[in-house]
């Protein structure tokens, strides 16, 4: 399982939006960019039409992250695992 972006990682401003990233199987993930028309479909399907196209929209612009910023998103992310994995258990 990887974590599929529908616009890509490279455009940091959405990198870490959640509404960007879902998952993906390594194939789909690796092979034909994702599948991005599909992606594009699939997010308006489970959001809302429009969906897509707001993602592009604001992966194309400037966004820079403070490394406070960067630490806090890495610690919300750590405990979303933490939970996750004691869900799983539980």
């Amino acid at each position: 399982m990887d974590a599929g972006h529908f616009q890509t990682r490279v455009k940091y401003s959405t990198r870490w939006d959640e509404m960007n990233v879902k998952p993906q199987c390594k194939g789909c993930n690796l092979t034909n960019g994702g599948h991005q028309y599909l992606f594009g479909l699939y997010l308006d399907q489970l959001h809302g039409t429009g969906t897509a196209e707001e993602i592009v929209r604001r992966s194309n612009e400037l966004r820079k992250f403070s490394t406070v910023e960067l630490r806090e998103m890495a610690a919300l992310y750590q405990q979303k695992v933490i939970e996750l994995r004691q869900r799983d258990v539980g």
